[in-house]
């Protein structure tokens, strides 16, 4: 059975807008350059199947780009593990934290 990757929510806690453009998995984009305001969020529903790996990148004027990957490891055994949500965090000046959950496919 698929592991469904559900939702992406970027928070941007920062006092100024930015963009940001996410990928599901890396190299394939799901959003390009959505603005998000100053001190607010943002959450789109990838909707990918066994989705292993997730890029964020963050756009603040006159602040630059930040980039962050975030991905499930080959496992030491058993089955693999895949996204279901994904939440991250920026503040200019510093990097992108965030937090997965993913699961295996089971049988």
């Amino acid at each position: 059975m698929a592991v469904r990757f559900e939702e992406i929510v970027f928070h941007n806690e920062s006092g100024i807008d930015m963009s940001v453009t996410i990928e599901a998995p890396i190299g394939e984009v799901v959003v390009t350059d959505h603005p998000v305001g100053a001190n607010s969020s943002y959450a789109v529903r990838p909707g990918k199947a066994d989705c292993r790996s997730a890029l964020l990148e963050v756009n603040a004027p006159h602040h630059g780009v930040v980039r962050q990957s975030f991905a499930t490891a080959e496992p030491a055994a058993g089955q693999l593990s895949y996204l279901q949500n994904l939440v991250a965090r920026h503040v200019v000046g510093s990097s992108i934290r965030g937090q997965f959950t993913a699961s295996n496919a089971g049988s």
